[in-house]
């Protein structure tokens, strides 16, 4: 009898606990982040903006990057060194896993009065295979002489996130002169197939000749002997940079950024150098004319009680492509070759922290013709990625995520008219011993296999084409039907 009473009062003790559990929020089961969204008129297109607050993050002050893991897979990287896998269905954000960087107490995350200004200050990922990435990560370091590192570290996603080997590619040697501004370190990342370039700022030093790694742009190779190239100097502080072309080595322009002084802030590209033969008297370091030239004049300069003198030129080194006078300190750039928005296809977008907007330059023959304002979302704008599908995401301070994107509905898109117009099915019943069978294959299995086609991951001429204007909602659409002949 008293057994019975015992396991009576252990149930109602455990459904007890399970209860406040819930009430408090202790469940594994993540709550999704919906969007708040509305209709933006552009230029060329009416699109949704989408904005995600994501306090899960735990981000505070400048905002930490993110990068594209898969196109409904995001990975943010806090200023501090806090990795959060977030997964998108449809316009919600779900938690999937959450850790800390293993070597987070390197990241400089305070330092002096720019408590909150410092930390990690770029990331870039690739995909090795199912769940396993590479990420490249550039961040702050060193308390008594700050440095920007470049880092790259292994990804594990399968059920748990791991991390493998990490490698340092490089690191700043001299210390910054006093006083260090860490917002103008640079660090932002770009890539090709083979390749990471980036940006080291000046820290608030104006005379870098004597710390040549400030103000330039390097290259370094990806795998093998890393082949350190310094390719630029005289950028103030680029937060941001891209290859106009992903091919390699066809890839012969970079565009970057460049933060002014009090206006003047610049769009530039940088035309590489793949010459086969190398001539060893040539110099192959562009000059982009910082401190010497510039657009911009000195904070705390009033023109109409001091003799300095104001430059308003830029007679040393290479020209700006395009100048924005007042400053709307710009900080990432991508360029679009997606067709999505096919009429945005060949521009570059850019954010700006004091704008507070979303730009799009318009280029024509590599030059920058205009600069389009798409969104001011009245928030401090400091990151920017593409999708495989052509959505635009962008992130500010210091934890929100907006997207630029298309309404796709049920009714602006008939899977069952597609798969007929395209004949699907009479060229993948497997009659064609050339064309791969699909009649085995899942929902989920076809959903990979054009997702993989959309975004360029798996190569067919046909395949490519015929999937890369497709959104993922058409994928699922299309899968959906398709497993309905076969299963």
């Amino acid at each position: 009898m008293g057994r019975f009473f015992f396991n009576i009062f252990s149930n109602q003790r455990t459904i007890f606990i399970a209860v406040i559990l819930i009430l408090c929020g202790f469940t594994h089961k993540q709550i999704p982040i919906k969007s708040t969204s509305r209709i933006v008129d552009s230029h060329f297109y009416k699109f949704n903006l989408h904005r995600w607050d994501l306090d899960i993050l735990k981000d505070d002050g400048v905002s930490g990057p993110f990068g594209m893991l898969e196109e409904n897979l995001i990975g943010f990287i806090s200023r501090c060194g806090t990795i959060t896998i977030l997964k998108r269905e449809k316009h919600d954000l779900t938690m999937v896993q959450q850790k800390q960087l293993p070597f987070e107490k390197e990241i400089l995350c305070n330092f002096g009065d720019s408590k909150k200004l410092s930390g990690v200050k770029d990331m870039l990922i690739d995909k090795l295979a199912e769940d396993k990435y590479l990420v490249y990560i550039t961040y702050l370091t060193d308390k008594k002489c700050p440095r920007i590192r470049l880092d790259k570290i292994e990804m594990n996603l399968n059920k748990k996130l791991n991390f493998g080997v990490r490698t340092t590619l490089f690191q700043t040697k001299k210390c910054p002169k006093p006083p260090i501004i860490l917002t103008q370190s640079g660090g932002a990342l770009a890539n090709t197939k083979n390749t990471i370039y980036f940006t080291i700022g000046n820290f608030g030093y104006a005379n870098y000749p004597d710390r040549p790694e400030f103000s330039s742009i390097y290259s370094i190779n990806k795998a093998g002997p890393l082949n350190l190239k310094k390719l630029a100097n005289g950028v103030r502080n680029s937060e941001g940079i891209d290859a106009i072309s992903k091919r390699e080595p066809a890839s012969k322009f970079l565009i970057f950024t460049d933060m002014g002084p009090k206006g003047g802030d610049e769009v530039n590209i940088l035309k590489l150098n793949h010459l086969k033969v190398k001539i060893p008297f040539l110099n192959t370091v562009t000059n982009f004319g910082s401190p010497h030239s510039t657009y911009g004049t000195d904070y705390g300069h009033d023109t109409s009680s001091d003799s300095k003198p104001i430059l308003n030129n830029h007679l040393y080194g290479i020209k700006p492509q395009f100048v924005y006078v007042p400053a709307i300190a710009p900080t990432a750039i991508k360029y679009y070759d997606k067709n999505l928005f096919i009429n945005w296809g060949g521009s570059a977008f850019l954010t700006s922290l004091r704008a507070t907007t979303i730009f799009r330059i318009h280029f024509e023959s590599n030059n920058v013709v205009y600069s389009e304002p798409i969104i001011n979302t009245g928030e401090r704008m400091r990151f920017l990625q593409v999708s495989g599908q052509g959505i635009i995401y962008a992130k500010a301070d210091p934890n929100i995520l907006f997207s630029i994107e298309k309404d796709l509905t049920t009714s602006s898109f008939n899977a069952n008219l597609f798969i007929k117009t395209q004949k699907c099915l009479s060229c993948h019943k497997g009659k064609n011993s050339s064309v791969p069978s699909i009649t085995n294959l899942s929902k989920q299995e076809i959903i990979f296999k054009l997702t993989a086609f959309s975004n360029g991951q798996k190569n067919s001429p046909i395949m490519n084409n015929l999937t890369k204007n497709l959104s993922q909602f058409q994928i699922e659409a299309i899968a959906n039907e398709l497993s309905k002949y076969f299963n």
